[in-house]
């Protein structure tokens, strides 16, 4: 029973590990694409390639922020903190 629980407590952390690894290796390039994006957003666009590119840069940040919880999430994963429920009193 303890051999068991030791293995998923391992899976759990490699997969923890793997999301926060590949979680960074995609943010890095993402970054570089966000910024590309606002520059480009910068210059003289006609109505279409304007259109075209804010669509790029919203679905760039929305996938931006979607690595960020995945970041989050692992660290909160890898800190294993241990959850201790506490009764509080209510005001009146």
């Amino acid at each position: 029973m303890r051999d068991a629980r030791d293995e998923a407590q391992a899976a759990s952390r490699a997969k923890s590990d793997f999301l926060a690894t590949i979680s960074h290796e995609i943010r890095t390039p993402m970054n570089g694409v966000l910024g590309a994006l606002d520059l480009l957003l910068e210059d003289r666009l006609d109505p279409n390639q304007e259109r075209l590119a804010a669509t790029a840069r919203d679905a760039s940040e929305a996938l931006r922020v979607l690595l960020d919880d995945l970041l989050d999430y692992s660290a909160l994963k890898r800190a294993s903190w241990p959850y201790r429920p506490q009764v509080f009193p209510r005001r009146a």
